[in-house]
């Protein structure tokens, strides 16, 4: 028993001595979520509930997620921008994605920074992701352009993750999906009304047509020098052609960002 305890703390002093030291050179990257409300814009329950909601995106996408607010002055055209570039590079160099609302110009800007981060969000998804949170920065509700951040976040990165994906997309945004139909259903009434007068009228001009041709007839039988000749034209109104178009930003280099001010 002795031998045994001898060698036991022989291999554990060698433990100590000699392997424990690498492992605590090894740093551990875990996913983390910071909420900042340095402006005040949100109120304790729903700095709450924000975190509660990164937490989830982090936890399921293993991903650094940052939301912030600010009256830090920057030195650009969006001073959002600014602040949340130089803060999130530097407490997470390994990438993250990010929120933040600068009070000091009224500006507001989405982040991706990191190549796994910028590989699941494109220019694209960034454009979405900053129009969905600024939707509510004009009605002035700040708590709910964050919420509306982090739950398209949510649904783009379940699209992007997934190899399927692409399959499960119309579920994941039913609400589009609803609307499209919707409008779908409503276009293919509208024609079908349009086409319908259409032949009715059709018809109807055939009619008066057949009406004056026999009527000219009736009175060559009487005055064969009067000739009577009856003109008939449709018109139909082409609609007005109409283009709408939407114009994202974009982030520094290394980072995939968009944004404006409210």
């Amino acid at each position: 028993m002795k031998r045994i305890n001898i060698v036991s703390m022989l291999v554990f002093t060698f433990l100590s001595i000699w392997i424990m030291p690498i492992f605590t050179d090894i740093r551990v990257y875990a996913a983390e979520i910071v909420v900042m409300d340095d402006a005040g814009l949100f109120t304790e329950s729903e700095i709450d509930k924000i975190e509660d909601k990164a937490a989830e995106i982090s936890q399921k996408y293993d991903m650094n997620i940052l939301i912030a607010t600010t009256y830090e002055p920057g030195f650009s055209d969006n001073e959002a921008r600014d602040f949340i570039e130089s803060f999130g590079s530097s407490r997470y160099p390994e990438g993250y994605l990010a929120y933040a609302i600068n009070m000091s110009d009224r500006s507001y800007w989405v982040d991706a920074y990191g190549d796994t981060y910028r590989s699941l969000i494109t220019q694209d998804v960034a454009d979405t992701l900053a129009d969905k949170a600024s939707d509510e920065l004009y009605e002035g509700e700040f708590y709910d352009s964050a919420m509306a951040f982090l739950d398209r976040a949510d649904r783009e990165l379940a699209v992007s993750t997934d190899p399927m994906g692409w399959l499960k997309k119309p579920f994941i945004f039913w609400e589009a999906s609803l609307i499209a139909l919707f409008v779908s259903l409503i276009g293919a009434a509208v024609v079908t009304v349009i086409m319908t007068l259409l032949k009715a009228k059709g018809h109807q001009d055939k009619q008066l047509a057949y009406d004056a041709a026999g009527y000219g007839d009736s009175l060559n039988l009487m005055i064969n020098e009067n000739r009577f000749i009856s003109h008939y034209q449709t018109r139909i109104r082409k609609p007005k052609q109409s283009s709408s178009g939407h114009s994202g930003g974009t982030g520094s280099s290394g980072h995939t960002g968009s944004g404006g001010h409210f």
